[in-house]
């Protein structure tokens, strides 16, 4: 890195005027996503991101799943990739080639892939934990991942 740059520091809440991608911390703590590249998990978390568009725009299909926008092209200007890893990543997400916390949508041709962004906890889970069923208490407890492992963090060593 040829350029260094002399950056300020923060002072009292400034660090709060600012806008800030949110990357769930199970996909970089939980067993089962240690497969995944870290370009995926921020694009995860990009697309989460996108979702809050989506929903402002009634982005909904027949079944009121909220769906995004996403091209090869914005993944290639936001990860600053090229077009390989930029489909790579992609693949790493989706539901025919990598974990399935994306499924792609195509609507013809001419016309833009849709993308299901879904939730990396389990449903029958969540809706345990918020009472929408009836589930076995030890159920309510640990909630698991997509993969059948606890969607709690790894234990810590030091």
């Amino acid at each position: 890195m040829d350029k260094k740059m002399n950056f300020k520091y923060f002072y009292g809440t400034e660090a709060d005027q600012f806008s800030f991608y949110r990357i769930p911390k199970a996909l970089f703590t939980n067993e089962c996503f240690k497969d995944l590249s870290s370009d995926a998990k921020i694009l995860y978390g990009l697309m989460l991101d996108r979702m809050s568009l989506s929903i402002k725009n009634q982005w909904f299909d027949e079944e009121n799943r909220a769906y995004i926008y996403f091209s090869i092209e914005d993944i290639m200007e936001l990860l600053n990739c090229g077009r390989n890893k930029a489909v790579k990543s992609l693949q790493e997400l989706d539901d025919e080639k990598g974990i399935g916390l994306i499924e792609k949508r195509r609507q013809g041709f001419g016309k833009v892939t849709i993308i299901y962004v879904k939730s990396f906890i389990q449903e029958e889970i969540i809706m345990g934990l918020f009472g929408f069923g009836k589930k076995k208490e030890e159920e309510k407890q640990v909630p698991t991942c997509c993969c059948g492992g606890s969607a709690a963090p790894a234990a810590e060593t030091s």
